[in-house]
């Protein structure tokens, strides 16, 4: 019934007319005991959902994208986005719904205008547990009216502020309400402009909060400066379990320079690549990758001063150390920093360890598998080196019956003329 419903809801269009929308609140009602939530793709007509809200005692979970999702060459700009007479109808809506956990307006073109509008309901949604407004527009200005949603007074587990125009100071106002939070679990701000000095702030306020458990600030431009607030909140934070960097220019050559390792340049005669192979951090196997081994009074591994040609006591060769030291993380993506192959593979290494013991998975078994995966290509290529060998082969025999059949055919031609001789 909710699909049926979903799709009922997907094809209202401006023009419909009062019977057709009449059929539709029909079938709301038929249906009220039975729908949960609704996930409604599209919805260009921008009627007021009032019926929906008033005649569903159940429904739970609302995601809703406003506007045509195919328009091909009947575009027009007035027929994508959240006008503000929607925003109203939401507002009101939210604000006297009893059972609605879940929230989620993405692709909406929410601007921080129409954010204010839409505080008018969520302001009241105390029920309200996860939000979800990615791939909007919401500025500074919106992500402080947001930011209020973190207070005591509510319960959000959850918020998604993805793919938006948040900058410096909407992420320290997020970062200030987060320090006295006590719900949230999941922050998302992948694909923001938070930068340095609003990530060095949340990071900061960090070290306080006992509860966020995810956090993703990928694709924010974040530099070397954010390192030291990092570090501390890293050694800090205790129940952060997730942790998204991914492409953020954290590490440029320029930054290493200072920090790398004598003999990196090739001046002492060795290969970049033999010196930076032979780095090891003590108490980690090479065939194991980072497996703990040796460690100190504390239960800490003990690093060698270099590891992947940067200096341990660099803030980089710091990030790396208090990473794998945590007991805590569980996940942390390094994807596209610009970190040195080695030291990446080092912290991914430790951490898919950590989550494996804390998944009761034997680490040798993990290993082991690897491995036999990658001894599986090689196995295969001693065939293809028959199989050109042979083709060699079955080429050098073919060229040995092409010249005595050449041979033969001299001989023959030979004998007759010694005969009229």
């Amino acid at each position: 019934m909710e699909l049926e419903l979903q799709n009922a809801l997907e094809r209202v269009t401006i023009d419909y007319g009062t019977a057709e929308l009449d059929a539709l609140k029909q079938q709301v009602i038929a249906s009220r005991l039975h729908v949960f939530q609704l996930a409604i793709g599209q919805f260009p007509s921008h009627i007021d959902l009032s019926f929906l809200f008033d005649t569903l005692p159940a429904l739970c979970s609302f995601s809703i994208t406003y506007g045509n999702r195919r328009l091909g060459m009947d575009y027009e700009r007035a027929m994508f986005g959240m006008k503000i007479s929607d925003a109203q109808y939401l507002a009101r809506n939210i604000r006297v719904s009893q059972t609605l956990v879940s929230l989620s307006l993405p692709c909406n073109m929410i601007d921080d205008e129409l954010v204010k509008v839409l505080m008018g309901g969520l302001s009241y949604g105390h029920m309200l547990t996860h939000i979800d407004l990615s791939h909007n527009k919401i500025g500074d200005r919106g992500a402080r009216r947001l930011a209020s949603l973190l207070d005591p007074d509510y319960c959000v587990q959850s918020l998604d502020l993805s793919d938006n125009q948040i900058h410096a100071n909407g992420c320290m106002h997020l970062g200030a309400h987060l320090a006295e939070n006590l719900t949230c679990q999941v922050l998302n701000l992948r694909l923001n402009r938070c930068e340095d000095n609003g990530v060095s702030h949340l990071f900061q306020d960090m070290c306080v909060n006992k509860y966020l458990k995810t956090m993703n600030i990928s694709c924010n431009d974040l530099t070397l400066r954010c390192l030291p607030y990092m570090n501390s909140m890293i050694a800090e934070n205790a129940t952060l379990t997730e942790l998204d960097l991914s492409a953020n220019p954290l590490y440029t050559p320029s930054d290493g320079d200072e920090g790398r390792q004598p003999g990196d340049d090739g001046e002492d005669g060795t290969a970049i690549g033999t010196s930076r192979s032979e780095l090891a951090v003590p108490g980690m196997d090479s065939t194991m990758s980072g497996v703990p081994g040796s460690v100190d009074e504390n239960g800490h591994a003990i690093e060698d001063e270099y590891l992947g040609g940067i200096s341990m006591s660099s803030p980089f060769g710091v990030f790396a150390r208090s990473i794998m030291r945590s007991t805590a993380l569980l996940r942390v993506d390094v994807r596209q920093t610009g970190l040195p192959p080695e030291l990446a593979e080092k912290i991914t290494t430790a951490v898919k360890h950590r989550e494996l013991v804390s998944k009761g998975i034997p680490v040798d078994a993990y290993e082991k598998s690897k491995e036999v995966i990658e001894e599986a290509p090689q196995e295969d290529a001693p065939e293809d080196d028959q199989i050109v060998e042979g083709e060699e082969g079955a080429g050098e025999v073919g060229e040995a019956k092409e010249g005595e059949a050449a041979d033969q055919e001299a001989g023959e031609e030979a004998a007759p003329a010694a005969e009229e001789g």
